[in-house]
Order: C-alpha cells, then structure tokens, then sequence
C-alpha cells in the first residue's frame, strides 16, 4: 500500500534520525518566526516614519494586542499537543476530533472578542498607559488590531494542525507571501502616498491576515485533509473540551501573564518622565531587536513539544530527551550567531534605522537611537537566556506539563516589575538615560532568572520521570516494535491492546 506524504512524516518523526528530524521539522519553522521578528521591526519601523509618538503608540498596543491574543493562541497550542499526541499513537479519528474541538473554541473566542473589545477600545487603551495624544491617533488602529486578531485565531489553528503533522514548509511559504503583501504596502504607503496616519499601516496588517485566512481555509476545510475541519463534527463537548482547556488554559495563563507583565512595565516606564513617550517607544524597538535572535527559538519549543508529544503517543520516553539534546544544540549555534549579529557588530547600523524623517522631530536627533542602544545593552542578556528556556519549555510542553509555563512567566514578571521598581527607587529615573539604564535592567535580569528556574524544573522532572516513570512507561523501557496497518505505522503492542 502507497504511503501517503502526513505519514511518510509521521513515520520519520517516530523512527527517522532524529538530528534530521528537528532540523527538518525546525527549520521551516524558525524561518517562520524569525520572518515574523523582522516583520515586527519593519512595522516599528515604519511607524516610527510617521512619527515617535506613533512608534511609542504602537509598542504598547503590541503588548496589549499579545495580551488580548493569549486566550485564542493558549487554545491552538493545547490543541496542537492533543492532536500531535494521538496522531503519534495512530489515532487519527480521536486526533481528528480535537482538531475540531479546537476550531470550535477559536470560533467562540473570536465572537467574545468581537462584542467585548470592539466597543471598550478607547478605555482598554487608557488603562494600558495611552496618554490622550496616543488614543487619539491610534484608536482606529487598535480597533484594526482586534480585528486582526479574530483572523489569526483561525489562521492559529491551520498553523496548529499542520505543527502537529510535522509538515511545517507550508506555514513558512504562506509566511512570505503574507509578509510580501505585507511590506509591499507599507511601502506603498509611506514611500509613495506619504501617509500620516498609523491605521494604515495596520491595515496593510489586516489584508495579509486575510491571504493567510484564505490558504489556510483551503487546508482545514478540504475533503481530502486528514484533520478536515466539518460542521457536523464542530463540538464543545465536555469529554473533549475539558482535556483541551487542561492543558491549554495554563498556557494561555503563561502568555497572558507575560503579556500582562509587559503592558505593566509600559505603563511604569511611562511614568518615569511625564509626558515623554520616547522610552516606551525605545523599549518596544530592543524587545524587537533582541526578538530577531529569541523569537526563531520559540520555533524549536514548538517543533519540539509537537516530536515530543508524537514519540510519547508512540511509548518512546528516550526518544523524547533525545530530542531536547539535539535541539539544545542547534539553538545554541543560533543564540551565538544571532547574539554576535545584533549586539557586537550590526547594533549601531540597526539603531540608526530609527531616526525619524518628520520635520521636529525628537527621534530626528540621535536621541532615539542612543535610547535604544543604552536599553539593548542590558536586554541582550535576554538572549542566551530566553533560547535555553525555549528548549526547556518545548520539552515540558510535549509531556503535557504547561502549568510550568504559568509559574515560569509569573517570575519573570514578579523580577521584571521588582528590578524596575527597585531602579525607580535608588536612581533617578526623570533623568531619561537612568529610565533606560532602569528599562534594560528589568528586561535582563529577569530573563536570566526564568532561565535558571526553567533549568531547575527541568532537572527536579527528569529525575523525578526517571525514578517514577511517566503514565505507565519508565526510560529503561526498549524502543517499541512498529508494523503497518492499513497504511498506518503502529506500535505492535497497541494491536494486542486493542
């Protein structure tokens, strides 16, 4: 019988070698992520052209935007363990199942978002740290931004499908063109027409979104896809849904938290000198630069937890840490690389890209880019940090152990905001380059922090797996025996099972 491609996929995640398996599987991934790193600095970028104050805007509304994400992307990545899961073990219905359990969600979430954030934009914008001259130029753009997000909920669960799958080239090929369209009319906008107003700018945002919705729509909802998405099998039932908000809710908890922290720290930096919005705006842009090296790791967390969570459905305990050794290499080499990149040789070229062309500008001087330079000097430490913290995380994640994630976030943000309060105490934060000493510092320290914590939760599980086993299997166990059926590689003890 003829091997379709999702199983000659399958098949080399559960057997193949394994260096080639997270690189194969990885490395569409990281492209995808760092694609979306750039993509974020372009829009910084881009915003800061219009005006500092509209780059300043932009950096908290990122944080909120994340922070209004969480719940839909905490779903899609529980659903995507659940479907890698029982993919790996060879049930397709069971992980079919939870393909559509999780779209069903997302279609709530998406409803919820519609009713509740739309109409309270302008006050979710003044809680967040916006001064009156931010709501009033970027409220339409938030507006867009939520619904932006309603698209990627969708588009989150084709991406969570095809993670589960193993077949990653698709989401980076959808990423190019999306971020084509994407650039091509910022700058269309801002080169050409010369516009003035940051909506734009997040309406070129919204019709990318859209490309993406409608290839991923293709995907979910075609008669021959394995985990086609059908309205008859749309359920909220609770035997489902109770094991996908297990494991997903501590996820969204983590990256609400995370987001919650950010939007906190925005709001403290914001206070440091009264009406200068020029830190807010530095600090988004050395979160974005450092994320140019950490975002592309959180591509090893999630092709690691999906090879993770298919080699524990297939019973192969030491197949999975073999999996986090490869992918602790290969994160290594690119936390070097990236690291030598950004903050020894390029930091300058990249913080002058920064200087605004607006007529009176302050950004105009090299106030802004030294702003930048002063924050990233202590932000890069974040980098070593957050990349072993990746390929903790994505191990965790793939035995089903999210709720670390939780308490994970919860101290870098309870370092984060103790740092900064702490610098606001003992130095003199209305003086502008002691705030930026102070912003970098926060972001710094307490990324080191999370990544010795995520190394002690690490070693505290691997001897406790060791010495107790994980749901019935033990790492002394031998690799299982496979056959075929029906096309289907198996394990041959789950046939005696059944």
């Amino acid at each position: 019988m003829a091997v379709n491609t999702n199983e000659k996929v399958r098949r080399k995640i559960l057997t193949g070698n394994l260096w080639s398996v997270v690189l194969s599987v990885t490395l569409p991934l990281f492209l995808y992520q760092l694609i979306n790193s750039v993509y974020s600095v372009v829009d910084a970028l881009m915003l800061v052209k219009i005006d500092t104050a509209a780059s300043s805007a932009g950096a908290i509304l990122a944080q909120v935007k994340t922070l209004l994400s969480s719940f839909g992307s905490g779903i899609s990545a529980g659903g995507a363990i659940l479907i890698a899961k029982y993919y790996g073990a060879g049930d397709i219905k069971k992980a079919k199942k939870y393909a559509n359990v999780t779209f069903a969600w997302e279609l709530i979430i998406i409803v919820l978002s519609l009713i509740i954030f739309l109409p309270l934009a302008e006050p979710i914008m003044r809680l967040t740290g916006c001064n009156d001259e931010l709501v009033k130029i970027a409220h339409n753009y938030f507006r867009l931004q939520i619904v932006e997000l309603c698209i990627i909920n969708i588009n989150s669960v084709f991406i969570a499908i095809q993670k589960s799958k193993g077949k990653t080239r698709i989401i980076l090929i959808s990423n190019i063109i999306m971020m084509a369209i994407k650039l091509g009319l910022n700058a269309l906008l801002i080169y050409v027409f010369k516009v003035d107003d940051m909506t734009w700018i997040e309406g070129a945002s919204v019709l990318s979104q859209l490309f993406m919705l409608i290839l991923g729509s293709f995907y979910l909802f075609n008669k021959n896809a394995i985990f086609r998405i059908e309205l008859k099998e749309l359920t909220l039932d609770w035997k489902y849904s109770k094991k996908l908000l297990i494991i997903s809710l501590p996820m969204f908890a983590g990256k609400f938290v995370i987001s919650l922290g950010k939007v906190a720290v925005n709001s403290i930096c914001s206070t440091f000198i009264e009406g200068d919005s020029l830190l807010v705006g530095a600090l988004g842009i050395s979160n974005n630069l450092s994320g140019l090296v950490t975002n592309p790791t959180v591509a090893l967390e999630d092709s690691e937890s999906g090879i993770v969570s298919q080699n524990l459905g297939n019973k192969n305990m030491k197949r999975t840490f073999k999996v986090m050794l490869i992918s602790l290499c290969y994160v290594t080499i690119w936390s070097t690389i990236g690291f030598l990149l950004v903050r020894v040789f390029y930091l300058d070229e990249f913080a002058a890209l920064f200087i605004s062309t607006k007529q009176g500008s302050e950004a105009s001087s090299t106030i802004f880019p030294e702003l930048i330079k002063k924050i990233f000097y202590y932000d890069c430490l974040s980098i070593p940090a957050l990349t072993i913290n990746a390929v903790v995380l994505g191990v965790l994640y793939g035995y089903g152990q999210t709720f670390l994630a939780t308490l994970n976030n919860v101290i870098r943000i309870v370092t984060r905001i103790s740092v900064l309060l702490i610098c606001k105490g003992v130095m003199d934060t209305s003086n502008l380059d002691n705030a930026a000493t102070a912003a970098g510092l926060s972001m710094g320290i307490s990324n080191i922090v999370i990544a010795i914590f995520a190394i002690v939760m690490f070693i505290i599980f691997f001897f406790k797996v060791k010495a107790k086993g994980f749901k019935g299997m033990k790492l002394t166990d031998p690799e299982p025996e496979m056959v075929e059926v029906d096309g289907i590689l198996v394990r041959k003890d789950s046939i005696k099972e059944a």
